[in-house]
């Protein structure tokens, strides 16, 4: 075993979040991080609950995805300079999930390294124990798997022109947004304004956002960025999983994309939007892609072929089984214009 507790001559601390205090375990040419997650450091997962249980949003396994191909790459290529530009293939199997003040252990590995004309692409796991009721431990289980792309720049990319659709458009004060259709989130992931824009024919909606720097308080102690934007890209699925409620009145919850394109790192504490297109949807999944660009229109992600997939525990609220609780509620707030 080999600490990887970033107290070596590579200045690389302050740059993972997560992998603090991990440990590399390295047996011939694999190489594995072993996480905790869990510990009092990690503040965002209290305001992640569902069922009474914290789960580890899906973006935040996008996060570990991204800090442990850094991880590799850097120590495998001497080069500190990469960045993540892409996630393919980004699948979560089966939830990270533990009670309130609990702890538990990942291993990231690494299964293997394609190097591209520009770039770098890492095939990454996610595993953790099976344990039984009595704590014994019965095997491994695959939580998510992905391809990460590291290169040293982001792909230059032209302005985002949002399509003009029909749009209908709603003002929600925040409080009650989150209140009726998002309870199980916490307050560091309100982060919807509440103003958004739906076209029910062309399955579309264009909502605004903003960080408002809460990023710094998902990890107790985390003074600088993420490699990528937990907070950002969750609230993009926010809005992905509020258009599949809206069309067919089911809760869901993000569980895969087969492609994310980034192109710049999220701003911390200014309005931005994301454009959300509905491709394919049935009682169990809904098929989207979505588009998030800051106020210039630049973008900063583009996710295709997101899915959202239907969770019972998501749908124990009168409000999800009652359309026309659903649809009064959201018709309070309908308005001619906000912006």
């Amino acid at each position: 075993m080999k600490d990887a507790s970033f107290n070596n001559d590579i200045i690389i601390n302050n740059k993972y979040a997560h992998l603090s205090g991990c440990t590399e375990i390295c047996a011939g040419e694999s190489k594995t991080l072993k996480v905790t997650i869990g510990k009092e450091g990690h503040t965002y997962l209290l305001d992640h609950t569902f069922g009474g249980k914290c789960y580890v949003p899906a973006t935040m396994i996008m996060e570990l995805f991204a800090e442990s191909a850094l991880w590799f790459s850097c120590t495998s290529q001497n080069n500190e300079n990469l960045k993540v530009i892409g996630l393919e293939e980004f699948h979560v199997l089966r939830a990270i999930v533990m009670e309130p003040g609990d702890k538990i252990d990942v291993w990231i590995n690494l299964k293997g390294i394609l190097a591209t004309k520009h770039s770098h692409i890492l095939t990454i796991d996610i595993v953790s124990e099976r344990i039984a009721e009595n704590g014994r431990v019965l095997g491994n289980r695959l939580n998510a798997k992905c391809n990460v792309e590291v290169a040293v720049k982001y792909p230059i990319v032209e302005k985002f022109l949002c399509p003009d659709n029909n749009f209908e458009e709603y003002y929600f004060p925040q409080e009650l947004f989150y209140k009726q259709y998002f309870p199980s989130l916490g307050e560091l992931f309100h982060t919807q304004s509440g103003k958004f824009r739906v076209d029910f024919n062309k399955k579309t909606l264009i909502g605004i956002y903003n960080l408002e720097n809460k990023e710094k308080q998902l990890i107790k102690g985390q003074s600088l960025r993420f490699v990528l934007s937990p907070l950002g890209y969750d609230t993009c699925l926010q809005y992905t999983v509020f258009l599949s409620r809206l069309l067919a009145l089911k809760g869901r919850l993000p569980v895969s994309s087969q492609k994310i394109l980034i192109y710049k790192e999220h701003p911390q504490n200014e309005n931005c939007s994301v454009y959300v297109e509905c491709k394919e949807l049935d009682e169990n999944i809904m098929k989207a892609c979505f588009w998030a660009y800051d106020e210039k229109n630049e973008l900063i992600i583009y996710a295709e072929n997101a899915i959202v997939q239907y969770a019972p525990v998501n749908n124990t609220a009168e409000i999800y089984n009652n359309k026309e609780m659903f649809l009064g509620l959201l018709n309070q707030y309908k308005l001619a214009k906000i912006w």
